[in-house]
Parts: structure tokens; C-alpha cells; sequence
């Protein structure tokens, strides 16, 4: 390892970026032996290496894949060591040497700064995304890549390779993010280097004031004619440098090649501050999911500013309400960018249907929450089906129906239990678990009625399976995972599993009678599920939540949904140890692997509140009382879900589920009567509740 502090983890390049000996020892950087080679044994014995001299963290930077198999040398190498595998972050750097010097400064500054390995990741990835080459090839020389050549030349490639040949063009490239563009031809390098400032105000007016290192060629009279229009320019941009072009691009660029690597100054400013780099966050939805999201980011040491739309009447009292429509992509970025907000955290299922993550990202802002096409894992249940099926998911057997005579024949064939489900979203309500044939037929007709809206428009019937149920949430950046603890949602309205289905009555975590057997398989079945999405072409960024039926021949999927369970998350970020900014983030920017997440050795169980009448219909506006005193107990977290504000300050009921009283405690017993004590604290009119909540967790698995 080079000779600089380099403690806490370390940082390693393919090659040494334009930057002398003495240089990347200055930044603490070492260069690995065996990657522009090819050499797997090698790069994996320096990664075992620098593992074992006591540095457990290793950040590897690279030269863009598609001009060297250095990432694909360092991915075997790691495949091949995989004891240290999880220890070894690898960014494409998405750039050529030159570009990469300007990152390995900065990544080095953010660790010097005390940035911790995860937040340097981050940065790494997001230097790879914005840094720009702009090149031009002298010689008549055209970049290519390292893959093999084309095995046959269209007429037109033909001919453009012959006018190579006998031109005197030089060629002007930009590289970033990993896409390299031919921008322009010309015999005349003035053209050529005037045309490399327009490409620099370009990304000034676009991103600001930029710092640039200049890549020499070595020849005077070529530098003379590159700075020229670089000096005169009339946009700000400072030279930081000016390095040779890389030998061991030579022979993609051509002698004497020369060109300008540029950064955004407040992206190259950054490298300072990552250890004290707070996010504003932007957290949508209005019910218990999101007052515990709320909670957690607030524990913190990187949540700055946190606002919250459309909120309840108890997060009003914690973060700032936002005049947003939730649903809305557009005024959802509008706000965003108006506020300087870094994180958008997604709650409701609603929202990432309509596609809010996929307009947030594409405004450059971090967001966590699946895409539109990912979320159809809840937003259609004939899609996750379909994406089960090809993953050899284990799963009931199903059909799907779009008109009501044929769907009721198809149940009248298979007979009752069966399940009967609407296609598309439904407040959790759109389930109708059938004992009977009639009730079977009759949710059947109340899907197709319109009950649920569009949601019914499609109907799902599917083999009814049986054993107890487990909720698994997992996280996830598209392509690791990392399951949470398991929890166990009522969802009958009832003590007793008794009554009509709701968004759930209440919850407990962890479920004591899952095995390790079970759980093992239920995250296996997760990861299959992203690696299936991911084959197809689709990035799932954020939580998967998949319900379970533990049968006899093992754990089977209910179903999937795209966002944290409610009220699974009241019972299960209580007991999360680690830092959920910085978790979040790490999901948005594929970094996910290197955070850590610990459980508390404390159980939870939380009780809904609800409203008289509900899940049918209910009154709203009854005042509650005895919040401040529930949360006065040892242990207890009421999270408000049905509530709102009035001009006094009351807290009245504005929905079904009222409240979600959370109690945490060393056993389910003692964790069972403090939230029951804190139930019984808290009054509104026609307040009703289930009696039987966490009771399964003490239970023998026979027994339930």
C-alpha cells in the first residue's frame, strides 16, 4: 500500500492516471498489479493483500469497461475470493485515465476529511456519472474499444474507414459517464479546440463553475493552440493541472493526442464536506408507515431539513408540511429542486405507480422508491406473478381474468377455498380469502362491480394455501439484497382472525417461529425476484415487501409489494440499527452492500387504533386524547396514521387506522402489556381495537 494515512480503508486504481509515483503516494492510492493485463490470480492475490495487512475495506476504481476488461479481471477476481468479496467496492469510473487522476484527488480528500467508506462509495459513483473528457485523436486515429472487432463492415463503415486512411481529419470525442460521443472531424485543430470550450460553457451553464486539468501531448505548438480558446473563454473555470496523455492509452488515442478533463466546481467541493454532508429530505404519504420512516430519518446524524406531503397531525409536529400533491411527478420535482431537497423517500404505493421516483431521478435528485415499471411488482398482480413464474419463485397456482363470466366459471370448476383477488391497487382491501364457494363468487362480483375501481378491472384467482403467514421486507439497489427482520401482520378486523380483511389490525417482529431454514429461503426468493427483474431490464431501487404463507413444503409468496409494509414498519424500524439516511442512499446509488444493519435484541408489538365502523365506513373528527401520556410508558411510539390538526392544536381522527401504539420490551409478554397500558391511555370516540395482537408469537406453531 502507498505510504499515506490510509487507516479507515483503501483506495486502488487500475493504472496510475496520468499522476507520478510520488503523487499517488501523497493520496494514499496504490496501483493494482495484474488489471490492465487481465491477470485474475494477480488482482485477487493484491486484494487478499491489502485485506490482510488489517484494512477490511477496499474502494477500486476503474477504466471505463468498454475500453479495458480491468472491472471484468477485478469482478473475477472477487467471485474467486469471496470471503473478501463483500469487503470490495468496484465503480467504473465511466472515463479514461486523465478523468480518473481528477477523481482519485478527490476521493482521497473525502477520506482524509473522516467521510466514512460508504459515503466515499457514493461520491465515487457520482464523480463517474458527471466527469467529462473532451479528447481529440491525432494521426488519423479513431477511438475504438477493447472488444473484438466487428466481424462484418456495413458499405458505409467501409468507406468511412477508407476516408480515415486518406484524410487528414483529427477527431473530436466527449466521454461521461461510460458514453462516448464523436462530436465532430475537422483537419483544423483550432476548429477542433474552439469546439472543445463551446462543449465546456455548455456544462457550465448547466451545472456551473468547473475546474478542468489539461492532458498534454508534449508538443508546444499543439498546447499552445488547445489553451488558447481555454484562456479567452467566457464562462468560469479554473486549470488545475496539466498532465501527459497516458501511455497506456496510446494506442486507442494516438500520439500526441491532447484534450481537457473537466469537474463541476461544486461536485469537486464536495470532497470536503462529505462528513458532515446532511440531506434535505422530501418523505411522502400521510399515514403510521411514514410518521416511523419520519422518526427514524430524524435519529440521523445526515438528516437535515426534513418535509413531509401530505403528513398527519402527528408528523405536522415534527417536520414541515409540504403543498404537494404526492401523486404528482412534476410538482413533487418542482418542490424539490426549489428546496435543495437530496432525498426523496417514497412511503405510499400510489405515488411510484404513477411513476414520482422515475421523474425525481431523472431531475438528477436521489430517491428511494422503485420506478414505475418496478413497482408493477404490487401495482399489478398478474405482472409479479408472471415475474415469479420465471424466476421459479415458489407461488400458488393462478389464473388471471379480465371479463366476470369466465372468471365466475373458473372458480365454480375449482371450488372453494380459493382466493379471489383485484389485479391492481387497493388499499390491501382488494384480498378476498374465500372458506365458501358463494363468498368466493360474491368477491368475484365485487371486484368486477367496481368496488375497488380500476383495481378490479383484471381479477386474480389463486389456490388458497395454507400454514402461518410472515412478512419479509427487504432492501435493495437493484442488485444486492438485504432482507429485515421478520414481522407478522392481522389482518381480520376481529380478535381472532375474525371479520373482513383490513390494511391490518396490528403487528409483531421478529416472528419467533420462522426458522432459519425458512428464512434463508424467503431471502433467497427475494434476490431471485431483483435478479429476475434486473435480467428483463428492470432496476427495482428500494423496498421489497413479500408476504409469505410458511406451508409444509416451505415458504411460498403471497405477494409483493414495492414499498415499506404498514404497519410492518412501525414494529420493524424501531428495532433497526444503523444509519436510514445513509441505508436509503445506498440504495438509490448502488452502494447497498456496504452499509451495515444490526437488530435490537428487543421484541416489538404495535396495536392499531381504529375508527368505529372501519374497514366500512366511519366518522372523522373525533377528538383523541392521552397520546402524551401512552408515550410516557417505557418503550412505547405512538404513530399517527388517521390523524389531523385543527387550528387549536387538537388531534382529532381523520381516517380508518387511527394510531399505532408501539411498545418495545426484552420479551413479546412484556412488550404485549405496555402497548395494551398505552391502548388503554389514549381515548376518541368509537376508538376500536384487536385484543389478540403479538398472542401468535407466544403460541406453539401447532397452535396457530
Amino acid at each position: 500500500m502507498a505510504s499515506s494515512d490510509c487507516s479507515t480503508f483503501a483506495i486502488v486504481c487500475d493504472n496510475p492516471c496520468g499522476l507520478e509515483v510520488s503523487q499517488l503516494e501523497a493520496l494514499g492510492v496504490s496501483v493494482i498489479p495484474g488489471a490492465l493485463s487481465f491477470d485474475v490470480d494477480q488482482v485477487g492475490k493484491f486484494y487478499r493483500g491489502v485485506y490482510e495487512s488489517g484494512i477490511h475495506e477496499i474502494l477500486s476504481l476503474h477504466v471505463n469497461a468498454g475500453f479495458s476488461e480491468s472491472l471484468l479481471t477485478a469482478k473475477k477476481a472477487c467471485q474467486e475470493n469471496p470471503d473478501i468479496s463483500e469487503s470490495i467496492c468496484l465503480v467504473d469510473s465511466g472515463n479514461m485515465p486523465t478523468a480518473m487522476g481528477i477523481m482519485l484527488e478527490r476521493l482521497s480528500v473525502a477520506r482524509k476529511s473522516g467521510a466514512s467508506f460508504e459515503a466515499v462509495c457514493a461520491y465515487a459513483q457520482e464523480l463517474a456519472e458527471v466527469v467529462a473528457t473532451m479528447y481529440i485523436t491525432m494521426n488519423r486515429i479513431a477511438l475504438h474499444k477493447s472488444k473484438g472487432k466487428h466481424p462484418g463492415l456495413s458499405l458505409r463503415r467501409r468507406l468511412e474507414r477508407l476516408h480515415r486512411r486518406i484524410s487528414n481529419d483529427m477527431y473530436l470525442y466527449r466521454l461521461v459517464g461510460g458514453r462516448c460521443t464523436e462530436v465532430a472531424r475537422s483537419s483544423d485543430f483550432t476548429d477542433l479546440a474552439a469546439r472543445i470550450s463551446r462543449l465546456m460553457s455548455a456544462c457550465f451553464v448547466k451545472r456551473g463553475e468547473l475546474k478542468y486539468v489539461v492532458i498534454s501531448s508534449g508538443v508546444k505548438r499543439i498546447e499552445k493552440h488547445l489553451k488558447k480558446p481555454l484562456k479567452t473563454n467566457e464562462y468560469d473555470a479554473e486549470c488545475i493541472a496539466e498532465r501527459l496523455a497516458s501511455p497506456e492509452f496510446k494506442k486507442y488515442l494516438g500520439e500526441g493526442s491532447v484534450g481537457v478533463a473537466c469537474i463541476p466546481k461544486a461536485l469537486y467541493q464536495k470532497a470536503g464536506v462529505l462528513m458532515n454532508d446532511t440531506v434535505d429530505i422530501l418523505l411522502l404519504g400521510a399515514g403510521g408507515r411514514e410518521h416511523a420512516l419520519l422518526t427514524k430519518l430524524q435519529e440521523s446524524s445526515r438528516a437535515g431539513k426534513i418535509y413531509v406531503a401530505p403528513g398527519n397531525g402527528g408528523m405536522a409536529a415534527q417536520a414541515e408540511i409540504a403543498p404537494v400533491d404526492q401523486n404528482n411527478p412534476d410538482e413533487v420535482v418542482a418542490f424539490a429542486k426549489e428546496k435543495g431537497i437530496g432525498l426523496v423517500v417514497i412511503g405510499p404505493e400510489a405515488p411510484l405507480v404513477v411513476g414520482v421516483a422515475d421523474a425525481v431521478r431523472q431531475a438528477g435528485i436521489a430517491c428511494f422508491g422503485p420506478n414505475k415499471n418496478a413497482a408493477q411488482m404490487e401495482g399489478s398482480k398478474a405482472f409479479a406473478k408472471g415475474v415469479m413464474e420465471r424466476a421459479n419463485v415458489p407461488t400458488a397456482a393462478w389464473k388471471s381474468f379480465t371479463d366476470q363470466k369466465s372468471c365466475e366459471s373458473y372458480v365454480r370448476q375449482i371450488g372453494a377455498p380459493v382466493v379471489v383477488k383485484a389485479d391492481g391497487l387497493a388499499a390491501g382491501k382488494g384480498v378476498i380469502v374465500a372458506t365458501e364457494l358463494e363468498q368466493a363468487l360474491e368477491g368475484v362480483r365485487e371486484c368486477f362491480s367496481g368496488h375497488f375501481g380500476d383495481a378490479g378491472a383484471t381479477v386474480v384467482v389463486e389456490e388458497f394455501l395454507e400454514g402461518p403467514e410472515c412478512s419479509l421486507l427487504a432492501l435493495t439497489d437493484g442488485t444486492h439484497v438485504i432482507p429485515l427482520a421478520t414481522a407478522q401482520d392481522h389482518k381480520r378486523a376481529y380478535d381472532g382472525d375474525k371479520g373482513p380483511n383490513t390494511g391490518g389490525m396490528g403487528v409483531y417482529s421478529p416472528v419467533p417461529f420462522v426458522t432459519n431454514e425458512e428464512l434463508s429461503q424467503m431471502s433467497a426468493i427475494e434476490q431471485r425476484v431483483v435478479d429476475q427483474l434486473r435480467k428483463e431490464g428492470i432496476n427495482y431501487s428500494g423496498c421489497l415487501y413479500g408476504g409469505f404463507m410458511l406451508t409444509k413444503d416451505g415458504p411460498k409468496v403471497l405477494e409483493f409489494n414495492a414499498r415499506f409494509g404498514d404497519p410492518e414498519t412501525q414494529v420493524v424500524l424501531p428495532r433497526l440499527e444503523g444509519d436510514l439516511v445513509s441505508i436509503l442512499m445506498a440504495c438509490d446509488n448502488s452502494t447497498l452492500r456496504h452499509q451495515q444493519v444490526a437488530w435490537s435484541d428487543s421484541v416489538a408489538v404495535s396495536v392499531v387504533l381504529a375508527s368505529a365502523g372501519y374497514p366500512g365506513s366511519y366518522e372523522k373528527g373525533k377528538e383523541i386524547t392521552g397520546i402524551e401520556a401512552a408515550q410516557q410508558l417505557e418503550g412505547v411510539s405512538v404513530y399517527h396514521a388517521g390523524t389531523a390538526q385543527t387550528e387549536d392544536g387538537k388531534i382529532v381522527t381523520a381516517g380508518g387506522r387511527v394510531l399505532n401504539v408501539t411498545a418495545l420490551a426484552p420479551t413479546f409478554e412484556e412488550a404485549r402489556a405496555r402497548a395494551y397500558e398505552a391502548c388503554n391511555l389514549i381515548n376518541f370516540e368509537g376508538k376500536q381495537f384487536r385484543h389478540d395482537i403479538g398472542l401468535k408469537a407466544l403460541q406453539s406453531r401447532s397452535e396457530k
